[in-house]
């Protein structure tokens, strides 16, 4: 067991003006991770602190924080000495750690996020249709996103345009669908309202992506399949 601190960066909505940096001595234990902390902060020191979790696994993306400056999952980065814990950048706070989601994922509601099969309309599918590997592969990938946002905290992009570009989370969400071969909607329109020529392929999203997607290479497959299709974007 290790003593050391962690600074906290806090915020109370009730007095807008109470933005504040608070210290705390900590206990660190081997394979402690950032949200064994807070947690341990929570239950041991301070019941006022706010921030989100729930599957403690990298699954449900609600632990996304500013770790010394880089957007990590708090459940899947090891806790270490004397670190900067601030709200995910890019997002309004509600209230410390905790980040309001509801903005941005009404923006991204407007993408038709499912799979749309136009050939199942008005009668039950009596059988899925095959899905090749290859195909599979394809959209596998994008299919691992777990909307943690650390990728559009990261982006200049989305930093830029907040209001013209949706940022890499949503375009890789929109991929997915637009690589299943089972998908039968036209995804241009939407990906050029989400932005997709705004992307600069600066590869930032990639360096904080945790489930590995690599967000700029599926933004350019994104961008080719439209090419292909179109011809003029």
């Amino acid at each position: 067991m290790v003593m050391s601190w962690v600074d906290i960066r806090r915020f109370d909505p009730l007095d807008k003006n109470a933005c504040r940096t608070q210290r705390y001595q900590v206990s660190l234990a081997p394979g402690m991770s950032v949200l064994n902390l807070l947690e341990q902060i929570y239950s041991e020191q301070d019941e006022t602190l706010a921030y989100s979790r729930c599957c403690r696994a990298g699954v449900c993306g609600l632990c996304a924080v500013m770790v010394n400056g880089k957007p990590r999952l708090a459940c899947r980065t090891a806790a270490s000495p004397e670190m900067l814990l601030e709200p995910l950048r890019g997002f309004p706070v509600r209230k410390d750690l905790l980040i309001d989601r509801e903005a941005y994922e009404a923006h991204r509601s407007r993408l038709h996020l499912y799979l749309e099969r136009q050939s199942c309309r008005g009668a039950r599918a009596e059988a899925l249709e095959p899905v090749a590997r290859e195909d599979f592969e394809r959209f596998k990938i994008p299919s691992r996103c777990v909307e943690c946002y650390c990728c559009v905290a990261a982006c200049p992009a989305y930093k830029a345009h907040p209001d013209t570009f949706l940022g890499p989370c949503s375009l890789v969400l929109l991929a997915r669908h637009s690589f299943d071969p089972r998908d039968t909607m036209d995804r241009r329109p939407l990906a050029l309202e989400a932005g997709i020529s705004r992307c600069i392929n600066c590869k930032k999203c990639d360096a904080v992506c945790p489930m590995g997607i690599s967000p700029s290479s599926v933004i350019a497959a994104l961008k080719q399949q439209i090419e292909e299709e179109h011809h003029d974007l």
